[in-house]
């Protein structure tokens, strides 16, 4: 079975994930057939010079946090430019960082897996759902419900892990441009509207923290800070706005 392509998205101004990259970049490298990374014009250097190194096709654009899915959609798009392939692996660069980490076998296997359909949503599985901060998990439980009613499928859409076959990215591409984190709801949902075949497949490797933390091995702290809170409500919010189009109608 030929190997998919890896699509990454990036922001790290401060280098908390350069350590971390230069260790499991072989491996990264070695599980996909190549590798397109769209990054902040704030990253730090050194992740760029990590990946300059193994000629990872780059693109950049100025840092929004009201812009990630166009970010997102970016790195599908320079993916589809930087090679031939049958599917895409869409993953922020921190989750698949943890991820090869956590498990590297439940990655391997999800790379297979993809490649039986056009859209795949990967989620959390239970003990990975488990350790979610309390805002996180209050948040995101509204979210992915709502989810369930527009869509009437019962899956975490919440971890921005994505499975497409290239007709899918191109359609993504050309077509859905939800320039919000709410691309988490609207590309399956996108996708569904085309009558394009839709998977879900859970990852206990998938686990959320935040870079400072991931780097440093620290326990989150996020949930007695209010402001964290209302930035979780907020990325909610947006999430809930991309699915108002599929809303109409039900």
């Amino acid at each position: 079975m030929p190997r998919a392509a890896l699509a990454l998205a990036v922001s790290d101004p401060q280098g908390h994930l350069v350590d971390k990259l230069g260790e499991l970049l072989p491996e990264m490298c070695g599980r996909f057939g190549s590798l397109a990374v769209h990054t902040t014009l704030s990253t730090h250097r050194g992740v760029l010079d990590v990946f300059e190194s193994v000629g990872a096709s780059l693109a950049s654009a100025p840092a929004d946090p009201d812009a990630i899915g166009r970010h997102r959609r970016g790195a599908l798009a320079l993916a589809l430019r930087a090679g031939t392939f049958d599917h895409v692996l869409y993953l922020d660069l921190d989750h698949v960082l943890r991820w090869l980490e956590n498990d590297a076998d439940e990655l391997d296997a999800a790379v297979r897996w993809i490649q039986r359909n056009d859209c795949t949503v990967i989620g959390r599985g239970p003990r990975s759902m488990a350790t979610l901060p309390r805002r996180l998990a209050t948040t995101e439980g509204i979210v992915n419900e709502i989810f369930r009613l527009v869509s009437g499928r019962s899956w975490d859409v919440m971890m921005a892990a994505r499975g497409l076959s290239r007709r899918a990215a191109e359609a993504i591409v050309k077509g859905c441009n939800v320039d919000t984190i709410g691309n988490d709801c609207a590309w399956p949902l996108f996708c569904q509207s085309l009558g394009f075949t839709l998977d879900y497949l859970e990852a206990e490797g998938l686990t959320y923290r935040t870079n400072p933390d991931y780097a440093a091995d620290d326990e989150d702290q996020g949930d007695e800070d209010p402001m964290a809170w209302a930035q979780r409500v907020r990325l909610a919010a947006q999430h809930v706005e991309a699915m108002r189009h599929y809303m109409e109608g039900l």
